[in-house]
């Protein structure tokens, strides 16, 4: 609410669970970002708690440095018989400047038809910032009269040339 008061130490962001069954937080842009409270020492899983910097939560944890994932298909955005672009967003949710990444995908056309590809994303400047996100076309796409049920899938690898330490959010 704001104006109460009651909101000084709130952080609006992702998390970055570690997995859909983990509640535990892994998102960089957490990290170090609580306040220190004497009456706290340890954190959930009796790990002990940082007295000036500690994180956000109650986990304490290290961010991956490198790793990124798809977080959403910005398009297309319905089945139109034409030629429409596949558009999805990459976050960066690894601690280190993301200036490459691999992302993978595919078109599923109703079962009749199933299109794969790669590409390799490199030299971006000045690079993604940790909790940065930004916005690609993977490729290009004719979708026909009548179309079925398109299957939209994409992942990422590769962060920085090295391997993802959390592929679970790719």
């Amino acid at each position: 609410v704001s104006g109460s008061g009651t909101n000084g130490n709130s952080q609006w962001a992702d998390p970055g669970y570690v997995g859909p069954q983990d509640n535990h937080i892994a998102g960089a842009n957490l990290y170090q970002k609580g306040t220190a409270y004497t009456g706290v020492t340890d954190d959930y899983d009796g790990t002990t708690r940082p007295t000036t910097a500690p994180s956000h939560g109650f986990h304490e944890f290290t961010p991956p440095q490198n790793d990124a994932g798809v977080t959403v298909f910005v398009g297309p955005v319905a089945v139109c018989p034409d030629t429409v672009d596949v558009i999805v967003k990459v976050k960066n949710y690894g601690a280190l400047t993301l200036s490459s990444f691999d992302i993978d995908w595919t078109v599923d056309r109703g079962g009749s038809s199933v299109t794969t590809g790669s590409s390799s994303i490199t030299g971006i400047t000045p690079g993604i910032a940790p909790g940065g996100d930004t916005t690609l076309t993977v490729t290009s796409i004719i979708m026909a009269s009548g179309s079925p049920n398109y299957d939209f899938k994409a992942w990422t690898s590769k962060p920085n040339g090295v391997t993802d330490e959390q592929f679970e959010n790719d």
